[in-house]
């Protein structure tokens, strides 16, 4: 195999790696969001506004 083919598949690898973590991660942070904006809207509902600790 020439060494062209093994650095394409080498970098192939690599950036499948890093997308596949960064999916990850970003699919994590989505399920972060969504779990603030329910959150901000229990508290609108139930009119509770709690103080910011000093």
């Amino acid at each position: 195999m020439p060494v062209a083919m093994s650095v394409l598949l080498l970098a192939t690898a690599a950036a499948t790696a890093v997308g596949a973590a960064t999916l990850h991660h970003v699919r994590g942070l989505r399920r972060q969001v969504s779990d603030l904006r329910e959150e901000v809207a229990r508290g609108r509902a139930t009119g509770a506004h709690p103080g910011v600790p000093a």
